[in-house]
């Protein structure tokens, strides 16, 4: 929906426009289940990749056996996680946008079920650092490799003990189905 979003603003000359994508949280209203808690992070990171200035989730009650955000504890709990996380993202979301590495598909699908890459990525300069914002929108494990020809040193900013596969300028790396990965690039 975000690139859909994006070329209509394209198509009438760019206008300065804010976009909240509102991300489903919710099971009933024609829905059978609410979004495991990969599908809603993957879903909210896929949004600012392409572009979203913010994110809203919907629906927050319910009645019958129509169910929001806090129907249970679980629930809230999840939506509060990723709202934390991009919460914890704010600075480096409002940087300017930073380089795009070249990213090939190693392993795995090289496309989601929608015909979109399985890996979007968005690049942000922040503090002399790039961060990337990459998510693999595809429901099967995907290896990624990316390549940076002048850094020294990357890192997983959301597990920063990780240990990644980084030489010669080429970070590799696996993506669980609709994973999400914050690299800090040196």
């Amino acid at each position: 929906d975000m690139q859909t979003l994006r070329a209509d603003i394209q198509a009438v000359g760019n206008p300065v426009k804010t976009v909240w994508p509102i991300i489903q949280y919710f099971e009933g209203w024609g829905w059978p289940r609410f979004p495991t808690a990969e599908e809603l992070r993957a879903m909210s990171f896929l949004a600012l990749i392409h572009g979203a200035n913010g994110i809203t989730w919907y629906t927050y009650g319910g009645r019958d056996k129509n169910h929001g955000a806090t129907h249970t504890a679980e629930t809230w709990r999840t939506m509060c996680r990723v709202s934390k996380e991009i919460s914890g993202l704010q600075a480096v979301l409002l940087s300017e946008s930073g380089e795009t590495p070249h990213v090939t598909i190693t392993e795995g699908p090289q496309k989601d079920s929608q015909g979109h890459p399985a890996i979007s990525v968005l690049g942000k300069r922040y503090q002399g650092n790039l961060y990337l914002l990459c998510a693999n929108s595809a429901k099967a494990e995907v290896k990624a490799a990316f390549t940076f020809p002048d850094a020294k040193k990357v890192m997983d900013r959301q597990e920063p003990t990780r240990a990644l596969t980084f030489a010669k300028g080429v970070l590799t790396d696996t993506f669980p189905p609709y994973g999400v990965r914050v690299y800090t690039v040196e």
